[in-house]
């Protein structure tokens, strides 16, 4: 089992991002700070079936 089938997503973002992230900055991929974590933020609530 990946750490992504039982983490939340926030979780997830979080250890994705690499840096600090509050709930409500994960609640749309536009308050990504940077494109490439959009993206990893995009792929990891997928996996989470989000």
């Amino acid at each position: 089992m990946t750490r992504a089938q039982w983490q939340s997503p926030v979780s997830v973002a979080v250890a994705a991002t690499s840096r600090p992230l509050y709930v409500e900055e994960v609640t749309s991929l536009e308050d990504a700070a940077l494109p490439h974590e959009a993206k990893i933020l995009s792929a990891a609530l997928e996996v989470c079936g989000a």
